[in-house]
């Protein structure tokens, strides 16, 4: 089981984030320090992107979208994210 300290709950990565972080070559030790120090842009209650520069890479910001309900659900992962405001 992955667990968030920063969301007090159990972490759930899609196979969809899991495939996206391959091929973006982003690691799962990666995606857990975007989830638990990135930046959080809510869309709605429920749901938000965690976004963060990483170190050495050429891509930055990782960004995570994810699901914040009983679980943390990160259903997939990005990289050169630009956020757009409303």
């Amino acid at each position: 089981m992955i667990w968030s300290d920063r969301f007090k709950r159990e972490v759930r990565v899609t196979s969809h984030a899991q495939e996206r972080g391959l091929e973006r070559k982003v690691s799962m030790e990666t995606i857990m320090t975007v989830l638990e120090t990135g930046t959080v842009k809510s869309k709605d209650e429920a749901r938000a992107w965690i976004f963060k520069d990483c170190p050495g890479r050429n891509d930055n910001p990782v960004c995570l979208a994810v699901s914040l309900e009983r679980k943390v659900i990160v259903k997939t992962v990005m990289v050169h994210w630009t956020l757009m405001e409303d």
